[in-house]
């Protein structure tokens, strides 16, 4: 395949589109992993879900093997949580019209962390070793900087740390799409979603209450 065919396969993967989990996933259907339906051969119809590739690229050339008509792609994906990296590989094949599989993968961000910012088990034994932990552990903010940020008033603080709902009047700027993380005094407080059913902002997780 041509380096256009295969970018052109690509860019039909990206953006909102709907994915079949591998059977091999620890996704659950009626209560079961659907990995457990494998392993015992069982037929499941596998749920569909949406999922969303912000972009599906080469990153070098291909390799083609002509005495195992075999093409080797090298690329990286931009997606969001619950996408099947290897389900968006087989999926390239059936596109191209060939049986594809993946072979290979590293992840490169994950949480507003990359790949670059990680370290060893042995220099985290060492850093253990001379009280010199710190430097690693980086501040709750730094997990939850992608999401939009909310300063808490003197009343709202004494809702939040009983668990209380925030009606959506108070975060203006804040759509309802998104989980908010919620400041007072300067620290993260809770990272709170919009519950549909009753049309409020609440509690997913309660961080520092001190």
């Amino acid at each position: 395949f041509s380096d256009e065919e295969i970018k052109q396969a690509m860019e039909r993967l990206t953006g909102e589109i709907i994915q079949v989990p591998p059977m091999y996933s620890a996704v659950k259907v009626n209560g079961k992993r659907l990995y457990e339906y494998a392993r015992n051969n069982e037929a499941v119809k596998r749920p569909e879900r949406k999922i969303r590739v912000d972009y599906f690229k080469q990153v070098k050339a291909s390799i083609y093997d002509p005495l195992k008509k075999q093409q080797t792609l090298f690329f990286e994906v931009g997606c969001g949580k619950g996408t099947y990296v290897r389900t968006l590989a087989f999926d390239l094949g059936k596109i191209l019209g060939v049986p594809a599989v993946m072979s290979d993968l590293t992840r490169l961000k994950s949480g507003g962390f990359t790949l670059a910012e990680s370290v060893t088990l042995s220099e985290l034994e060492v850093a253990v070793k001379s009280d010199g932990l710190e430097k690693y552990v980086a501040p709750i903010q730094t997990a939850l900087a992608s999401y939009p940020q909310y300063e808490l008033s003197d009343k709202q603080w004494q809702l939040v740390k009983n668990g209380g709902f925030l009606a959506p009047k108070y975060l203006k700027n804040i759509n309802t799409a998104n989980k908010v993380v919620l400041n007072y005094a300067g620290k993260v407080r809770a990272l709170y979603y919009y519950d549909k059913t009753k049309k409020l902002f609440r509690a997913e997780q309660m961080i520092d209450l001190e």
